[in-house]
């Protein structure tokens, strides 16, 4: 754990957000790599980066503060606008600007599923990044553990949320090696897609499953709506698994049929 990567007097740079705007970096990196290979407009590339970065920070809030601690927000609303905080939920980071994509695919009348084919692998390596930030900053923390490779945590870690002294699963390294293996398929798979949507489907459907097997690991509060069934994520999970595999199966019928 390492919140703060360094620090001259008061001046210090903070690891969460670095490495989580590394990450950011790291996906549109790869966004345009994967535009140039499929011909996708450079200008479009861009315009889609910047509603990219500028929606999922407030998606992420957004589910945040719904999902997770409504009643705290309703007392004090003003807290909302406290970003630097921390209070994020990946989940809308990632729907959120889904919307405002679609919305400048209809304007441009360019394919949606196309843009979010280019930006599937590019959001999993970026994830991969950032899900380091949340292993220095001691945050996603795990629950207990007695395996070999749980890691303990110094008192006073994520604020004091983080319990210290005792090993926890390492539920944000569990995340990386899930997103960086989603990256790893869904690269694979670009060079053999087969419609506009297939490798977006897929995306959702591997993360979906990579995380609610995580959460059952991870000893964090994230909301208690559907507790003790299931988390919050993991029903995000189950009803995006339910909608992706079924488009997945419908265009591949399809395409067969052709």
């Amino acid at each position: 754990m390492k919140p703060i990567l360094f620090q001259i007097g008061s001046f210090y740079i903070p690891s969460y957000y670095t490495l989580i705007s590394l990450g950011i970096l790291l996906g549109i990196y790869f966004f345009y790599r994967y535009s140039k290979k499929s011909g996708f407009p450079t200008v479009y590339m861009l315009d889609v980066s910047i509603i990219v970065v500028a929606t999922c920070y407030m998606g992420a809030r957004l589910f945040h503060v719904i999902f997770e601690s409504p009643q705290y927000y309703l007392q004090h609303p003003w807290d909302i606008f406290s970003f630097w905080k921390g209070g994020y939920v990946l989940y809308g980071g990632m729907l959120f600007p889904l919307i405002f994509i679609y919305i400048y695919a209809k304007r441009k009348k360019i394919s949606f599923l196309n843009i979010t084919d280019l930006l599937a692998p590019s959001v999993a390596i970026g994830t991969a990044l950032g899900r380091m930030a949340c292993l220095l900053q001691g945050c996603c923390f795990g629950c207990a553990t007695n395996m070999p490779w749980g890691i303990t945590f110094p008192e006073g870690a994520n604020g004091g949320l983080t319990p210290s002294e005792i090993p926890l699963h390492p539920t944000q390294i569990y995340l990386m090696i899930v997103n960086f293996s989603i990256f790893l398929i869904l690269n694979w798979r670009f060079k053999h897609k087969k419609f506009n949507g297939e490798l977006t489907y897929w995306y959702l459907m591997l993360y979906a499953v990579g995380r609610s097997f995580v959460e059952i690991f991870r000893d964090d509060f994230r909301g208690d709506l559907f507790t003790p069934y299931m988390s919050t994520s993991q029903f995000i999970s189950l009803i995006i698994f339910i909608i992706a595999l079924g488009l997945l199966i419908k265009n591949y019928k399809k395409t067969n049929h052709v």
